[in-house]
């Protein structure tokens, strides 16, 4: 028994220090990394990037002068590298590689239309029986323009048990020699984001209620990004989506809680979802970490738990004379996406005059009201009580100051009646403001009179 003991110890103690050999060697050779015999099963994309969508591998076979497959070729990239692993398979041993990553077929060494894989630029010899070599290539200029990349590679092998000799190509394309050699052509991927700024004002009273449609009871920036993943000639589809939410004003004394939700069915794919919310000072207060996202069902985040965390107290950042108060609360919602496939998010675009309520945004910014003596209750995009700003760079209304008075090409509601009659905004009303909004200059029409201002208690945390 003990001698088993001992057999075993050495084994497990050869074995680290085999991983520690290997851990230095790929520690002291930037370019050429040696994986051993073991890791059959190796992926080139565990060397890139997983936040990025080139870190997806496109795989090629490798065959030997008969036409019979030996192995593999599989190529990625990030947002700096391209990343070429050799992976043989059964009894078969690297003996050399070569490889070529050129940006058209003319650039790649050749003598009467035969491939000169002396001449490559990537190349590596092994004595040590190894089935993988993953190459590094530099994704720099000219390589991240080209529409494509061609991609010979060329392998010497041995059978580990006959020990006979062989050669494998990537055989995709025949070169013009027609010789058995060959080589595939690999588009990089890069990612293109499409950035999208707005802000978000709400009325959060009733349309009976003395309403007085400055839109600033509950006022958030909306800013981020939609990541294309693309080739140099085309999209391939949606990555991923970040939105930053960064509160401006809370001009109310009732307490609400923000949320983000996105419909069943408003992309392609599934996902994961992360969301960070942080204080004033920096510090993590809430939120989650790779949490499924699942397209068929509706995904709601709940983004700032209460408002009054954000801007304590009431009339918060809506009266010039008052101190401007920074926010308490800030927030980032991320979504990465299974697939890359198509969307379109042009109809979500928040200059669409169809859009000033919210209707066809992509996702849905509400807000829940939270009331004691009546039920509380959400106001959701398509709401007359949901105002879109275009641009997170525009300024509300001044509290109390409806509007039309701060925005002069609005179409005024009527305040006199019950239920209220909103207002109508034309195409690009945004354009032309005056000193009613929040600009640290007061506005000199009088405010909205008889305003009631809900100071009772939140009868609940959220929905």
């Amino acid at each position: 028994m003990k001698k088993l003991f001992l057999i075993m110890f050495i084994v497990m103690l050869l074995t680290v220090s085999a991983i520690v050999a290997y851990a230095q060697a790929v520690a002291n050779d930037s370019t050429v990394l040696r994986l051993p015999l073991v890791f059959t099963q190796h992926n080139s994309a565990q060397v890139v990037d997983e936040d990025f969508c080139g870190a997806v591998p496109e795989v090629f076979e490798l065959t030997d002068s008969q036409g019979n497959p030996v192995g593999q070729l599989s190529v990625s990239n990030n947002r700096q590298n391209i990343f070429v692993t050799y992976m043989l398979s059964g009894d078969y041993c690297l003996a050399a590689t070569d490889l070529e990553v050129a940006t058209s077929l003319a650039e790649v060494p050749q003598e009467n239309g035969s491939p000169l894989p002396d001449q490559f630029e990537f190349r590596s010899q092994q004595s040590q029986c190894l089935q993988h070599r993953v190459y590094v290539v530099p994704f720099t200029d000219p390589r991240k323009l080209a529409d494509k990349l061609y991609l010979p590679a060329h392998a010497s092998f041995t059978n580990a048990q006959s020990g006979a000799p062989g050669e494998a190509w990537t055989t995709c394309y025949p070169f013009p020699a027609e010789d058995g050699t060959g080589y595939c052509t690999y588009a990089p991927k890069i990612l293109q984001g499409k950035p999208f700024s707005l802000a978000v004002g709400y009325e959060d009273l009733m349309m009976v209620d003395s309403i007085d449609f400055d839109y600033n009871d509950w006022l958030t920036d909306l800013n981020g990004t939609l990541n294309y993943c693309r080739t140099s000639t085309e999209h391939v589809g949606l990555y991923s989506l970040e939105f930053n939410i960064a509160p401006e004003a809370r001009g109310a004394g009732l307490d609400h809680s923000f949320h983000l939700s996105f419909d069943a069915n408003t992309f392609p794919s599934d996902g994961v979802s992360t969301l960070t919310i942080w204080d004033q000072d920096g510090n993590v207060v809430d939120g989650h970490t790779d949490l499924p996202f699942l397209a068929a069902a509706e995904n709601d985040f709940t983004l700032i738990p209460l408002t009054s965390q954000a801007f304590p107290g009431i009339l918060v950042n809506t009266i010039e004379d008052r101190p401007f108060v920074p926010t308490q609360r800030t927030a980032r919602l991320t979504i990465v996406f299974d697939e890359i496939l198509p969307f379109n998010s042009d109809p979500s675009d928040p200059t669409l005059p169809e859009n000033v309520h919210g209707a066809n945004l992509l996702f849905d910014p509400y807000l829940f009201v939270l009331r004691t003596s009546i039920p509380s209750y959400a106001i959701h995009k398509g709401d007359v009580r949901m105002l879109i700003l275009p641009s997170s760079a525009l300024s509300w209304s001044e509290e109390r100051i409806p509007v039309w008075s701060s925005y002069p090409d609005v179409i005024p509601g009527d305040l006199s009646v019950t239920p209220k009659v909103p207002p109508i905004f034309p195409g690009s009303w945004w354009l032309n403001s005056n000193e009613c909004v929040y600009n640290g200059v007061p506005c000199a029409v009088p405010p909205v009179e008889a305003l009631d201002i809900v100071t009772t208690p939140i009868a609940s945390p959220g929905p």
